[in-house]
């Protein structure tokens, strides 16, 4: 839990988190069938700087059924926040979502969601995985998955100079290799900010082949 608002947190090392399977992201929200997390809980709100250190030995398994969060990553949740210089994992690195939800679920490498934030200079090399769920809705209110951020939402967001190296599966087809849904309004002082910024990594609508032949559901 994150109280000072003002606050900054330095790297100073890189992290090697080998034998953590579990993790709790920073940040939680939750959201009933509307994609707005409104109820966010203890979400990031001051200033992460990686100075280009690495948190890498990344294999955490999400329970997308969680009734703590809908909202999952390292962060769970960003508002008003800064997360800049950090790399992001290494080849091997995944996180994987398991269960079935019936609410808006957003599953991001970096952050599940961002609203008023900027993310700078981040380089991704987690794949994010996510597996055979019961949430098939389309739009923002199916399951988001995305390489640097799965959900954004609202003005004021900028993401910049940043790359995802990581494979994305999306089986709601809300995927990205920077971010999975752009939510809010679409006028430019209202919307997410993308730029210089490349994805490289694969992004897959239904890389665990759960809806075969079921054309709607994607």
């Amino acid at each position: 839990r994150w109280e000072n608002a003002s606050g900054e947190v330095v790297l100073l090392n890189d992290i090697d988190l080998s034998g953590l399977p579990e993790w709790t992201p920073i940040g939680a929200g939750k959201a009933t069938g509307t994609p707005s997390y409104n109820t966010l809980v203890n979400p990031f709100t001051g200033v992460f700087n990686g100075q280009g250190f690495t948190i890498s030995g990344i294999q955490w398994t999400f329970d997308a059924e969680s009734e703590a969060t809908h909202l999952h990553g390292l962060f769970g949740a960003l508002k008003g926040a800064t997360v800049k210089n950090l790399k992001l994992g290494a080849a091997g690195d995944q996180i994987t979502v398991t269960g079935a939800s019936p609410n808006v679920v957003a599953v991001g490498a970096l952050t599940g969601y961002a609203e008023g934030s900027t993310i700078a200079n981040v380089t991704n090399y987690v794949d994010v995985k996510t597996g055979r769920i019961t949430n098939t809705a389309n739009g923002g209110t199916g399951m988001n998955v995305g390489g640097i951020c799965a959900f954004t939402l609202g003005g004021g967001i900028k993401i910049n100079y940043c790359t995802n190296n990581g494979e994305v599966s999306a089986p709601t087809g809300r995927g990205g290799g920077l971010v999975g849904t752009l939510g809010g309004p679409t006028s430019e002082e209202s919307g997410t900010a993308v730029s210089n910024s490349v994805n490289n990594g694969t992004v897959q609508d239904d890389a665990v082949g759960q809806y075969g032949g079921s054309k709607d559901y994607y």
